[in-house]
């Protein structure tokens, strides 16, 4: 009498395809949430950029006694600084961190228009009256992923989302 073993000893092609989908869906997933994630910083760090190159032109106002202008045009992956009508955006001086904005990231909605310091680095108009209301400049990705700069009026402070 022969005895016949029926232990498996191996995978069978089913159970191989099931777990090579599993890990192929699991990635697919993680990919996605990483690339999400690196939207996210890339917006952070852009709103950070730009409220420091606000704070930046606001002081250089008040420094060198210059009305600046800056400059955030919708759809535009750059900013301008001007101090009387000269691009000072590279100046040595004024650290304003290129006036580039992070790779893909882009101005997606400005209420602000043109920003605009006085020589005592109070935010105007472009005629020179006071700002009485707060605007907004959205940065980011015509995704979800995009964060908000807010422009305080009267006192010219920036708040913006972490």
């Amino acid at each position: 009498m022969k005895l016949t073993n029926n232990k498996r000893n191996a995978f069978t092609l089913m159970e191989l395809i099931l777990a090579v989908s599993i890990i192929s869906l699991l990635t697919v997933v993680a990919f996605a949430n990483v690339n999400e994630q690196t939207k996210i910083q890339k917006a952070n760090r852009a709103v950070q950029q730009s409220a420091w190159a606000i704070k930046q032109a606001r002081h250089y106002a008040r420094m060198k006694g210059v009305k600046t202008e800056l400059i955030f045009d919708t759809g535009s992956t750059v900013y301008t600084i001007n101090a009387d009508g000269q691009d000072i955006t590279n100046n040595s001086r004024m650290d304003a961190l290129s006036g580039v904005l992070p790779e893909g990231v882009k101005v997606l909605n400005n209420a602000c228009g043109n920003i605009y310091f006085d020589v005592d680095g109070s935010p105007v108009d472009s005629v020179g009256d006071v700002i009485l209301n707060d605007c907004t400049i959205a940065l980011g990705y015509d995704s979800n992923s995009q964060k908000n700069l807010t422009l305080k009026a009267i006192s010219g402070n920036i708040i913006y989302e972490k």
